[in-house]
């Protein structure tokens, strides 16, 4: 096996496994190669050592469950905050539930999650633009995004089931 093979063999980096031949827990020969000898390790010994390994009390642990307790932080800037706080609001969640259940719902359905932030982004291009334009006050624009974006979503929860029938 090469030094690399090994390696990967053994789950651990290549200059891991140069210390363990300099310590000489891993025997190694050198066979000639184009320009200088190349270290090849018996695929045999390289297993019987990974089982050492596996044996010893630094043996990697397995990664424990998640637990209830665990929390997840995020870094949000004070527009994204206010906007999950007032769709929140107007479902009766707080931030902080609302921005979990559409993580949940992301997780779930990475498809329905892109067309969300394809809607957002929609969304905020079209309150842009009216907003910014001196077309209408910003108070107007959000209203008609709103209003024409939950128009869509509603469109779109309901062609759903028909979706799920023409699947089955």
């Amino acid at each position: 096996m090469t030094l690399k093979e090994t390696a990967i063999a053994l789950g651990v980096t290549v200059r891991t496994v140069q210390r363990y031949t300099q310590a000489g827990r891993l025997a190694v020969r050198q066979e000639p190669g184009k320009t200088r000898p190349t270290p090849v390790y018996d695929a045999a010994a390289v297993h019987a050592f990974k089982a050492e390994l596996a044996r010893t009390p630094y043996a990697r642990q397995p990664v424990r469950p998640v637990l209830d307790t665990d929390t997840l932080t995020l870094r949000l800037d004070a527009d994204t905050l206010e906007m999950l706080a007032r769709t929140g609001a107007s479902r009766g969640l707080s931030a902080g539930q609302y921005a979990r259940e559409l993580l949940l719902a992301a997780l779930e359905n990475p498809v329905d999650a892109q067309l969300a932030r394809l809607r957002s982004d929609l969304a905020s291009a079209t309150y842009a633009i009216l907003a910014y334009g001196g077309k209408v006050t910003p108070e107007e624009a959000e209203r008609w995004v709103s209003e024409n974006l939950e128009q869509q979503r509603l469109e779109q929860s309901r062609l759903e089931p028909a979706r799920a029938a023409d699947k089955e």
